[in-house]
């Protein structure tokens, strides 16, 4: 069950980045979540609010409970597994950075923009702020835009502060067309390895076979055939680990 949060677009600026929301949503996790990995300047935020489960990242098991944070970075290779008895459920946020060359940087933008994978517990109080904007999402009073955007910046300084043991700083915009071919491209790979073809994904992302190439390219650093080779050799591996016939 996902429940969607935000669906206005939502964009800010922070420091030298532009920051794009993609998606805020609120789900339980009911099925696990085979391996993938996001598109260049994508960054994926999970915080656990209930039940359990495990994060597999770079081959490596983290447990996921209430309290826990994770972020994975860009083509950060990582699955979730759920606990079908105690199934989690989880606020996930997933937005674009996008650096602004004509601003100057932070230690606040460097972390945030150099940090592709951390996982702890969380010490900032995100769930109450994950409360406030679904509040204000959910009554949309006047200026809940504004809110809505202050808070996001609240939740990567306390994201920040939490993978850098809130160090002390160094120093003192619309989702594209690209964004959701990004989203709709995970998707049909995670859930569609098995069929899908380049003339149906080119269908699907409303692009020619030779655009499709050139967009992933840009966004994950491959082309159609591995990207699809290297998804279903790691499917073919996670069946073989499982005892199950390929």
């Amino acid at each position: 069950m996902t429940r969607n949060i935000i669906d206005a677009k939502i964009n800010l600026q922070f420091d030298n980045l532009k920051i794009n929301l993609i998606m805020l949503n609120h789900s339980t996790i009911e099925w696990n979540y085979p391996k993938h990995s996001h598109g260049k300047n994508f960054y994926e935020v999970h915080y656990i609010d209930g039940g359990k489960g495990k994060l597999v990242c770079e081959d490596k098991e983290y447990p996921l409970e209430n309290g826990v944070l994770a972020m994975t970075g860009p083509l950060i290779s990582h699955e979730q597994q759920t606990d079908v008895c105690n199934p989690m459920s989880e606020y996930c946020f997933m937005f674009e950075v996008i650096e602004d060359n004509r601003r100057k940087s932070t230690a606040e933008s460097e972390l945030l923009k150099d940090t592709s994978f951390w996982i702890g517990y969380d010490s900032q109080d995100l769930e109450t702020k994950f409360h406030i904007i679904d509040a204000e999402s959910n009554h949309q009073s006047i200026g809940y835009i504004h809110m809505v955007k202050s808070m996001i910046t609240e939740i990567l300084v306390a994201l920040i502060r939490n993978y850098s043991g809130a160090a002390t700083s160094q120093s003192y915009s619309k989702i594209t067309t690209d964004d959701r071919r990004t989203l709709i491209t995970d998707e049909i790979f995670l859930f569609e390895y098995a069929t899908v073809t380049l003339d149906s994904l080119s269908q699907r992302l409303g692009l020619s076979r030779r655009q499709t190439q050139r967009f992933l390219k840009k966004a994950y650093g491959k082309n159609f055939i591995d990207i699809r080779k290297n998804i279903r050799n790691e499917k073919a591996s996670e069946m073989i680990k499982n005892g199950m016939s390929l």
